[in-house]
Formats: C-alpha cells, structure tokens, sequence
C-alpha cells in the first residue's frame, strides 16, 4: 500500500493520469488507500515537498492546478479551493505589473475555478468578486477570446442568479450569449 501510495503522489505519476483523463483510476486507487493513507495529507506533503525544490512558477502552478482538480472531483472541497487560494496568491505577485498574453488567460481560469469552489461552499459574494476581477483582466487583453468572455459572463450570471440578482444575471447571460452562441 505504502509503495502504491508513494507512486501516486509522484508528480510524473499523477500529472499523467490528470491529463490523460484517467481521474477515475486514479479515485480506484485512493479508494483502496483511502483506510490506510490521507489523499489530502499526501498531496500537500507531496506540494510541500516539491516547492522545496524550488521549482518554476510555471510548474508548480501546473501541479497545484492538478492537484487541485484531482481533490474538488474526488470531494475534498475546502482542500480544493485553499490550493486555488494559494495559486492566486502566486498569481497576485507574478501580475503586480501589468501583463498580457496567455499567462493572464491562465490566471482568469484559477480565479473561476476558485470562485466556482467558492461558490459550492455557499460563499457567493466572494466568487462574485472573483469572477469580477478575471472580467477585469480579460478586458485588459488587447485581443480575447470570445469564448472565455462568454465563460467569465455565464458564471457571473449564474452567481448573481443564485443570489436572486435576475436583471443583472439575464443581462450577463444575454451578453454571454451574444458573443459565444
């Protein structure tokens, strides 16, 4: 068990499966280790590990990313989101200074993945907020993508729906809609 353990939070490992779409074997297994071993105690040993190394941003953006996936789909909710937390974090210092290009498109989908966990745990407000700041950077961009404006619309649609806000949800579902049919 101890060495199926120690495979999986081996990021080669792990960043494999996430990205093969193999999330489901990977739940197999954390459900036979799951008496015996943490899946959330072993990916934030294996973070905290690997951090250590002082890695790229870049990759330990990328490993966070997936570790983060990997826990919200598996149920650990609040594990989830505090990695997403961490992830803006780092994003809020790299983006001090204003700057465009994809790196900007990567920080608008951390801050809807955290707004949508934020949002699962009943925290409206603060994924609104979070949702308003990426239609923020995404209107710096000197050209975007109109599916991804589309994508931070819907979702600031759907928070303020939530919140019983519905003239301001249609009108942000309506501009969704209008540039990503």
């Amino acid at each position: 068990w101890e060495t199926l353990r120690d495979c999986l939070s081996q990021f080669d490992t792990f960043i494999k499966l996430m990205l093969r779409n193999r999330q489901r074997e990977l739940v197999n297994y954390w459900k036979a280790l799951q008496p015996r071993y943490s899946v959330t105690e072993t990916y934030a040993q294996a973070l905290s590990r690997y951090e250590t190394t002082k890695p790229g941003k870049s990759a330990l953006r990328l490993r966070m990313e997936n570790v983060s996936k990997f826990l919200w789909g598996y149920g650990f909710v609040r594990e989830a989101t505090a990695i997403r937390q961490k992830i803006k974090e780092l994003d809020d210092e790299d983006f001090k200074v204003d700057y465009l290009g994809e790196l900007q498109e990567g920080r608008i989908h951390n801050l809807l993945a955290l707004a949508e966990n934020l949002a699962e745990t009943g925290q409206f407000e603060q994924a609104e907020a979070l949702i308003i700041q990426a239609k923020g950077i995404l209107e710096t961009l000197p050209a975007h993508d109109s599916a991804l404006h589309a994508q931070v619309l819907n979702s600031l649609a759907y928070e303020q729906k939530t919140m019983k806000r519905y003239k301001e949800a249609e009108q942000n579902y309506r501009a969704a809609i209008a540039l990503d049919p």
